[in-house]
């Protein structure tokens, strides 16, 4: 084992969290030999949810096509929690190709469900989500994370329904709105 990798295995097995993850930002950077199998070998033994969600987007950047798939097929999952971490894999991952699958994930009733995938929509940029996006809104389903994939999308669209959000009696909804319209003026 070269003393990389060695450096980035006693990393990747540190208690603190914060540590595991630059870890995961140095072997990304770095791609020693056998930081793939280092990085399989620990994720089912990690416990901590973000770390576990970096170490599937790290395995996923580093060339793990079939995991990539194996993800998209997790939004079809019949527990949420599930669909949710997968969505939030894949806007983390930005693979657009995943945008068809999130879609379909998106057609949920599940708050949890809706508002991972809103916002994994708007991290991967695509802009035919834009009216899928709207329509939750103005339905208020997910509103908050609506509104923050559509400041990301810059998309005009997006305006009249983020427009009537930013009246909410809910001060985080309007906060969502403001932010989001404010995205957009930077970008115009």
């Amino acid at each position: 084992m070269s003393d990389v990798l060695a450096d980035l295995v006693r990393d990747l097995d540190d208690a603190d969290m914060g540590v595991r993850l630059a870890a995961l930002r140095r072997g990304l950077e770095l791609r020693p030999p056998g930081l793939v199998r280092a990085i399989r070998d620990r994720i089912v033994q990690e416990s901590e949810g973000s770390v576990r969600t970096a170490f599937v987007v790290a395995l996923v950047r580093l060339g793990e096509e079939v995991l990539l798939r194996e993800v998209a097929r997790a939004l079809r999952h019949k527990d949420p929690v599930v669909v949710a971490g997968a969505a939030r894999v894949l806007g983390e991952v930005g693979d657009a190709r995943t945008v068809p699958n999130l879609i379909e994930a998106f057609k949920t009733e599940d708050v949890v469900v809706g508002a991972a995938v809103a916002r994994a929509l708007g991290q991967l940029g695509d802009k035919v989500v834009v009216p899928w996006l709207v329509a939750a809104l103005e339905q208020g389903f997910c509103p908050e994370a609506c509104a923050q994939a559509l400041g990301v999308l810059d998309d005009p669209r997006a305006l009249p329904a983020l427009e009537e959000l930013s009246t909410s009696t809910d001060p985080r909804l309007r906060l969502a709105a403001a932010q989001a319209l404010h995205a957009l003026q930077e970008r115009a």
